[in-house]
């Protein structure tokens, strides 16, 4: 027969047995951290660039994320611009088109300035192209049944060498080229990013880690075609996994309401291929 002092060793040792156990209970069911792509060296990462340039003059580009291979310029233009002009997901009041409130814009126009943007491509012929997106971008992305607040901050442009591997514009030095950086403070990893453009480039390159995994580069590398409609910018980024069509009016500033603050600024959209599009408004 146990003793007194014996039953209250017997029951603390089992309360902490179970406190142990209640532990392991609560951390398996916690969802763990996100992590974000990570960066995969310079030549893995030009090597993807390049990749991603050479799909769109094949015209035959794959998105794994949108479970779509082989989609052509004209296929992929028409799909992200319809979906700019249609469809609202979860939470959403407004298509992007009207979110972005280019009135002169129409969707046969944008289609036709999509395609030609992918056949007959340039880069950013100055710092200008970036600084149209430079400011606090604040608003929110729209999947299909959920939405979170996106924040970001574009910065305003500044020159430094390329990040593409071997690029040395023909001489010793690496091209110096125009570059934006981009921070997510809102993102608990991969919150740092950067676009690039040069004028001998016919298109932009960067990275955006995001925090949806590690996809050894597959995330965040990324390639861009920018075009001007009037007083809207437009830009395709095209990844490994996913595309998007990417808009800004930089003449119209508007005053909204957004997660209970109220934000003035340049509306700016996202859409994706498939599944998410994004709204927001630019302060500056």
């Amino acid at each position: 027969m146990l003793t007194d002092k014996a039953c209250f060793a017997t029951h603390r040792a089992l309360l902490a047995a179970s406190c142990i156990l209640l532990a392991l209970l609560i951390a398996g069911s916690s969802p763990p951290d996100p992590t974000s792509d990570e960066y995969p060296g310079t030549a893995a990462y030009t090597r993807k660039v390049h990749n991603l340039v050479q799909k769109v003059k094949e015209d035959s580009m794959d998105f794994p994320w949108h479970r779509k291979r082989g989609v052509s310029k004209r296929e992929l233009c028409r799909q992200l611009v319809g979906r700019h002009y249609r469809g609202l997901n979860r939470g959403m009041t407004a298509t992007n088109a009207d979110w972005l409130m280019c009135e002169d814009v129409t969707r046969e126009s944008l289609e036709a300035a999509c395609i030609d943007a992918l056949t007959n491509p340039s880069g950013f012929w100055s710092a200008a192209g970036f600084d149209a997106w430079r400011g606090h971008h604040l608003g929110r992305w729209y999947e299909v049944n959920q939405s979170f607040w996106d924040e970001a901050e574009w910065s305003a442009p500044v020159r430094e060498p390329t990040r593409l591997g071997s690029d040395d514009g023909n001489g010793e030095e690496p091209r110096i080229c125009d570059a934006q950086k981009v921070e997510w403070p809102g993102r608990k990893v991969g919150r740092f990013g950067w676009h690039q453009s040069h004028p001998d480039i016919n298109y932009l390159w960067g990275w955006d880690p995001k925090d949806a995994g590690n996809e050894h580069g597959d995330i965040g590398t990324h390639i861009g075609f920018p075009f001007d409609m009037g007083p809207c910018s437009f830009i395709i980024w095209i990844t490994p996994k996913a595309a998007f069509l990417e808009g800004i009016n930089t003449e119209t500033m508007v005053t909204k309401t957004l997660d209970g603050r109220q934000v003035t600024g340049y509306p700016k959209t996202s859409t994706a291929l498939t599944g998410g599009r994004g709204q927001w408004l630019v302060e500056r």
